[in-house]
């Protein structure tokens, strides 16, 4: 009964918000930029693709296997921040999350141990990881887009940012995290490898046709197909059409009113017109932790790309908001510390990164 009334609020939420939408796009009283419609048609894509990825349960079995080989706290800890440095740089921040922070709360429950302090140090490796790449967070999809860049330019104009965030990471992961014996028996379920691979495969054929400019249409055709693979894979144990209700239709919602509300509030609200790369880049962070960084991204597009870049990246530390990546790392633990400690360590972590890259940024 609680079940049917919580989808039947679900529902009514998604859809006064499309009519909503609709009736502000028709009416003209807002307008979607090119850019920005790209870019939603583009995440969503990765994000069905991902929900494929995750429900074949292929990466908990590779996750798994790896942590069968470890016994310390510390050292199990390192290796899982540093699997969701990895994947968020291959994947997305927020699939990275999705795939591998429920496996630190498994381990912890089996092994009876808080793992707190992982969860946050991998909340915050996943933001770090996907600053590198176009397709490893939202933002940088925006960003790709919008200054007409090429993968290699994007990646030299990221990596200084990225190279202090990593060396940061690993130190405060060493330093937080204490050590002690661990049983690591997590076993994980007999994966769905045609799922995998077909998912797999459209989220690179997705990557491809974002660095090589492809059409909105190619990457709705893209949404298409994930669909229908979802529909037509029966995981075991689960109901019919159970995968393609994994596809996290209220995240997609919340992407289409980011780009469709702070695309149009750019041309109306006023944006500071200092060109002075320290003052973009400590704007950027600061507008992150109130409105998040995607927002930021979209509202800021008068900033030079390097400060925008490197602002809402290392912004998407700090608070719970800044990033949702954030939120959905720690709605994942049910720790009640989680919020304290989260924030007490991602903005430590935020003023020291910030710090150093203001001085490299202001020579």
């Amino acid at each position: 009964m609680l079940k049917n009334r919580g989808n039947t609020v679900r529902i009514s939420i998604y859809a006064i918000v499309i009519l909503l939408s609709a009736y502000l796009i028709f009416s003209g009283k807002v307008e979607l930029d090119p850019v920005y419609t790209r870019a939603f048609v583009i995440i969503t894509s990765l994000i069905i693709a991902n929900t494929g990825i995750l429900a074949s349960r292929e990466i908990d079995v590779i996750a798994a296997k790896m942590t069968k080989k470890f016994k310390s706290i510390k050292r199990i800890s390192m290796l899982l921040v540093a699997i969701t440095f990895l994947v968020s740089i291959a994947m997305t921040n927020d699939a990275s999350l999705l795939i591998l922070v429920p496996i630190t709360v498994e381990i912890g429950i089996i092994s009876r141990k808080s793992l707190l302090n992982t969860i946050i140090m991998q909340i915050i490796a996943a933001n770090v990881g996907s600053m590198l790449t176009p397709f490893g967070n939202p933002q940088n999809i925006i960003i790709f887009l919008r200054y007409h860049l090429t993968a290699t330019n994007f990646i030299a104009g990221a990596f200084p940012a990225f190279a202090i965030s990593t060396i940061l990471l690993f130190t405060f992961t060493f330093f937080l995290v204490k050590d002690g014996k661990l049983k690591t028996n997590y076993k994980a379920k007999k994966p769905h490898m045609p799922l995998f691979y077909s998912s797999l495969f459209i989220f690179v054929i997705d990557v491809i046709g974002m660095l090589l400019s492809y059409s909105e249409y190619f990457f709705l055709a893209m949404i298409a197909f994930s669909i229908l693979i979802l529909a037509f894979v029966r995981i075991p144990g689960s109901k019919r059409l159970g995968t393609l209700s994994r596809i996290d239709i209220l995240l997609i919602l919340i992407f289409f009113i980011v780009f469709m509300i702070f695309g149009s509030l750019s041309s109306v609200i006023p944006l500071p017109k200092n060109s002075s790369f320290l003052y973009q880049f400590i704007y950027a962070i600061l507008i992150s932790q109130v409105i998040s960084n995607v927002p930021a991204s979209v509202l800021l597009k008068t900033f030079n790309f390097i400060p925008l870049l490197w602002g809402v990246n290392i912004g998407g530390n700090g608070s719970v908001i800044a990033s949702l990546a954030n939120v959905i790392g720690l709605r994942q633990t049910k720790d009640k510390r989680k919020y304290t400690l989260f924030l007490k360590t991602s903005f430590l972590f935020l003023i020291i990164n910030a710090a150093i890259a203001a001085i490299i940024i202001s020579l």
